[in-house]
Formats: C-alpha cells, structure tokens, sequence
C-alpha cells in the first residue's frame, strides 16, 4: 500500500480543487458539494484536504479566507440600492 503524496504549499489548484473551494464559501457541506459536482461527500474531503495542503490552510474557513485575501476567489459585487 502507497502513501498518498501531500502536495507542496504554493502548488496550483486543480479546476476541481477550485469548484470544491467555491463550495466551501458559500458554506456548503460536503454532502451538498458532493451533489453539485456530482461525487461523493468523501471525494469532496479528499479534494478538500488537498486543498488544504496547497494553501497550508488549517479548515475550511482558513481556506476560503487565503483564498479571497490571495485572489483566487472574488468578492461578489453587490449592486447599488
């Protein structure tokens, strides 16, 4: 049996890895993640963990937070009132 490779932090994303992040910050689970994209919730965990260890996140929140201060996810613009 193989030992899973963790990737190095500053490794890119993959397209998948980035579907999931913008699951995440939305704060979806990974069950309503899973459903969206069409795997399964524990899928969901390992792209998670993957993508955890390319940002050198902590959790999710972390992870989303990296991801919107290093631009890999935007703000959503909200229109004038």
């Amino acid at each position: 049996m193989t030992t899973p490779r963790i990737p190095a932090a500053g490794t890119p994303l993959t397209r998948r890895e980035l579907q999931v992040l913008d699951g995440l910050s939305r704060g979806r689970s990974n069950a309503e993640i899973g459903t969206t994209l069409f795997i399964t919730p524990n899928t969901v965990k390992s792209h998670c963990l993957r993508l955890y260890a390319k940002l050198g996140a902590r959790d999710r929140g972390h992870a989303v937070g990296i991801a919107y201060r290093t631009g890999l996810l935007a703000l959503p613009h909200r229109s004038a009132r």
